[in-house]
């Protein structure tokens, strides 16, 4: 270090005494208490300079002590800073690396405000220490130094740099740093020291602050995640009450998917915020839900409820857990308590709800549910879900009396008519069947019917007490009733269909309910309910030729073919088997044909009249339209065989049934009844060779080889015996042989042909 510098001119070594009296003359006070003890030090001086000019050659270190000593004494109690300052700088001379003596002189350049020379004495003391601790304070002193006494800040952040470096352990001058850092915005150089602070302070929570505040700045400022997250699992291994470092333990937790450290980081919040620590719990039981630990969701949540029995979401989130395992007495206890805590309307109507449907279907607790439903309506007088409960279970109770006030409770708080006249008529159908008090239940019936004209359950009703009590007039007379309330022709026509079934049913006067009908078809001619209904009453009271009518009246109404073909072959059926009209009835048959030719019901039916009439040449044709019709070949080919039976039989006229027999043969070539007759034509012609052909088509079409046979010995013997074939009968005979080889009949008659031939 260069020497000391001294504002104004070098005091001399050998007058030191005269110039420190010269100013004690200007400014030492007047007391002579004062005056002593400045001359007691100037004479203290004076000795101690020519000990240590004495001893400065052969003890340096001693003189440079006493130098020392003569600075202090100059600056205090004789106030001469210069004087004091070449003390100082004759004792730097003689031991560069006497700290005191280098602080006192940088103590007193920064008194005066020299800071240059106080930046020299730094360096020096610098150069002179080899205490890390010591050259970081030092280091941070200069560096405030040069930010605020001389404005030089990039030395300035070199210097605190060199600070940080040496790792300093005082906390003081940390904190200092922090104070620096945090003013210049410096994340990183923040994080060393906190950092530091860390690794120097005693108490593990205020480590695991400093830790956190690092960890917050790395994570959030410098985006460097992973260091982040170390310094973090460092300060909650110290402390877990920190909220903000268990915040920051949540997100890294999450962040990296680790379940185990999430846990017990929300399991430290929740021990650090105590009575508060519901929402911590919540989170708890959330993470162990979705790790399917179902039990340990449920302990977190029980946690919750310790601390705030009445907080909304746990218990929610408990009566999820109790419904799905099944436990509904905990869940009745847990929505109990939640209605207990709900403000807001809707939600305390829809846990009443849910706790009465609880007791009610799965606790079996009739009463509690009742309560539930009691506590509804006395807040919402009208609600109708709660009616409708209350209703229930007084019915399962068989509480009748209570069950008719729900109904009025409904009726009272129903507005549509509808729904009134529906309420009145359970508490009707309830004073009827339970509790036998008929008039009133026809009273009340009777109001449904003004609440509703037409109202079908309560006129059911009506209908069967009258009838019960045999007032069938009343009954008539109600419908009547009914019929000037309204003007709508559907409602008329209803009730008009009512009084017919009175009519019928009750009374056994079909005229009346025939009337009743044509009332109806009088407001809509084309009503085919009535038209049907009235066709009905025709026939049950045996007024056919009305029934004709209203079949050919129904069929111009409707639109479907089949509907038609049907009413009009129900008039033929009528002619036919009521009215003995066997004219009318082949009309109306062929009416029907001439709408479907292929209708086959029809068919049949005209087919039947033509043969009581004899009219083979029509039935003729009326088999061969159906045999067209049929569904499959056996069909027809049976239709046209009895073709072939009436040219054979009827008509006479053989040719004709040989034809038609040789059709269903096409179609069907095994159908054996028109195979034998032919082979009966052809047996009274004497045409044997067409009957050979038949019995070989019918051995043909045979499956049981003797079947088959039998057929083949016929066609042999005709060979033999009527055509006189013999080579053809053998061969013939033969093939019978080889069908069943032992037939006796064959065997003689060959024998008998062989022994022709050898004759």
């Amino acid at each position: 270090m260069a020497p000391l510098p001294v504002s104004g001119a070098p005091a001399s070594p050998n007058a030191p005494v005269t110039e420190t009296q010269a100013q004690a003359a200007t400014t030492a006070p007047s007391a002579a208490a004062n005056t002593r003890a400045e001359d007691e030090a100037r004479e203290r001086i004076a000795s101690l300079e020519r000990e240590a000019k004495a001893l400065s050659t052969a003890e340096p270190h001693t003189a440079a002590l006493l130098f020392h000593e003569v600075g202090l004494l100059w600056e205090e109690p004789l106030k001469n800073p210069r004087n004091a300052a070449v003390a100082f700088q004759n004792a730097y001379k003689l031991a560069p690396r006497y700290l005191v003596n280098i602080r006192a002189a940088r103590r007193l350049f920064a008194d005066v405000g020299n800071w240059q020379m106080v930046l020299q004495l730094m360096d020096a003391e610098l150069a002179a220490t080899d205490d890390a601790r010591h050259q970081a304070a030092l280091l941070f002193e200069k560096g405030i130094i040069l930010q605020e006494r001389l404005s030089r800040d990039e030395e300035s952040a070199a210097c605190l740099k060199q600070c940080l470096e040496r790792r300093p352990t005082d906390v003081v001058v940390l904190t200092q740093l922090e104070s620096v850092y945090a003013a210049r915005n410096d994340a990183l150089a923040l994080v060393e020291v906190y950092r530091l602070i860390a690794a120097t302070v005693q108490q593990p929570s205020l480590r695991a602050h400093y830790l956190t505040a690092a960890g917050l700045l790395l994570e959030e400022r410098l985006k460097q995640k992973e260091g982040a997250a170390a310094l973090f699992r460092e300060a909650f291994a110290l402390d877990r009450s920190d909220l903000q470092l268990l915040a920051a333990m949540k997100r890294l937790a999450e962040r990296e998917g680790r379940v185990d450290e999430l846990l017990a980081a929300l399991g430290a919040e929740a021990a650090a915020l105590g009575a508060q620590a519901a929402p911590a719990y919540l989170q708890i039981a959330k993470v162990y839900e979705r790790n399917d630990r179902k039990d340990d969701a449920l302990a977190a949540l029980l946690a919750a409820r310790q601390v705030s029995p009445n907080e909304p979401l746990v218990l929610s989130e408990l009566a999820g857990i109790y419904e799905t395992q099944g436990r509904f007495e905990e869940l009745s206890d847990v929505l109990l308590a939640r209605v207990g805590s709900l403000n807001d309307e809707s939600e305390l109507v829809a846990t009443n709800l849910r706790l009465a449907a609880l007791y009610e279907e799965v606790l079996k607790r009739e009463s509690d549910a009742a309560a539930r439903y009691q506590a509804i309506v006395a807040r919402i007088p009208g609600h109708a879900a709660a009616l409708a409960g209350l209703g229930k279970l007084y019915y399962r109770m068989q509480d009748w009396e209570r069950l008719v006030a729900v109904f009025d409770a409904e009726v009272a708080a129903a507005e549509d008519a509808k729904q009134k006249a529906a309420r009145m008529y359970k508490a009707a159908e309830i004073l009827e069947e339970r509790l036998g008090r008929q008039e009133d239940a026809i009273s009340r019936y009777n109001a449904c019917l003004q609440l509703q004209p037409g109202y079908l359950p309560a006129q059911k009703a009506l209908t069967r007490l009258y009838e019960r009590q045999g007032r069938f007039a009343e009954l008539v007379a109600m419908y009547e009733q009914d019929l000037l309330q309204t003007s709508d022709r559907d409602q008329l026509i209803t009730t008009l269909n009512k009084m017919a079934v009175v009519y019928e049913d009750r009374l056994g006067d079909l005229d009346h309910a025939i009337e009743c009908m044509k009332r109806i078809l009088d407001l809509a001619s084309d009503h085919l309910p009535t038209i049907r209904n009235l066709a009905r009453l025709y026939e049950r009271a045996s007024r056919f030729r009305e029934l004709l009518e209203t079949h050919d009246l129904e069929a111009s109404l409707a639109g479907d073919t089949k509907q038609v073909l049907s009413l009009l072959h129900r008039n033929a059926e009528i002619l036919d088997e009521n009215l003995k009209d066997r004219a009318g009835a082949i009309s109306a048959y062929e009416r029907v044909l001439a709408l479907s030719p292929s209708y086959l019901p029809a068919l049949k039916a005209l087919g039947r009249l033509y043969a009581q009439d004899g009219r083979w040449e029509k039935l003729v044709d009326m088999y061969r339209a159906e045999s067209e019709s049929s569904a499959s070949t056996e069909q027809a080919a049976a239709l046209i065989y009895k073709i072939g039976e009436l040219y054979e039989q009827r008509l006479n006229q053989d040719n004709e049934a040989i034809a038609s027999y040789n059709e269903a043969l096409m179609l069907a070539p095994s159908y054996f009844p028109a195979l034998r007759a032919l082979a009966r034509i052809y047996r009274a012609q004497a045409a044997w060779e067409s009957l050979v052909e038949v019995l070989r088509a019918e051995a043909a079409n045979r499956t049981d080889p003797l079947e088959r046979a039998n057929a083949l010995y016929q066609a042999a013997a005709i060979w033999e015996e009527q055509l006189l074939r013999p080579e053809l009968a053998i061969d013939t005979y033969q093939e019978v042989l080889r069908l069943t080889p032992a037939h006796a009949a064959t065997l003689r008659a060959l024998e008998r042909l062989y022994r022709r031939r050898t004759t």
